[in-house]
């Protein structure tokens, strides 16, 4: 089970200002809609920084640092501030990224990638 250490004093990306690639789209749509499905319609898919995170291969293995990076997952849509959700294609999201991050980004897009254990990047 990967450990995560977010930024959580960090404030929320306000809309516009990173776009989801297609591929992203999709996936965080099948994920909400599970999400939903069985937890009740309050949810909305959240994407997050980690400024560490690591992952253990067995429960006697060592943690092995896989750095910082994105995560998706969900928030009840009680917990983000209205004004700070987003939507693409009809998805509703909320980023929490720090700002030095996403205003480095070259294209403030997050992209789906197969390689990364969370297979999402910034590009």
């Amino acid at each position: 089970m990967p450990s995560i250490q977010s930024d959580a004093d960090e404030p929320w990306v306000p809309p516009g200002n990173i776009a989801l690639s297609p591929r992203v789209v999709s996936w965080a749509r099948e994920f909400i809609d599970s999400v939903n499905g069985q937890y009740g319609d309050r949810w909305i898919v959240g994407i997050d920084w980690a400024t560490s995170c690591s992952v253990k291969d067995s429960p006697q293995a060592e943690p092995r640092e896989l750095g910082p990076g994105l995560s998706l997952g969900a928030y009840e849509r009680h917990q983000v501030p209205p004004e700070m959700i987003d939507r693409a294609d009809g998805l509703e999201f909320a980023l929490h990224i720090p700002r030095e991050m996403w205003e480095a980004s070259a294209q403030r897009l997050i992209e789906f990638d197969e390689s990364l254990l969370f297979k999402l990047k910034l590009v």
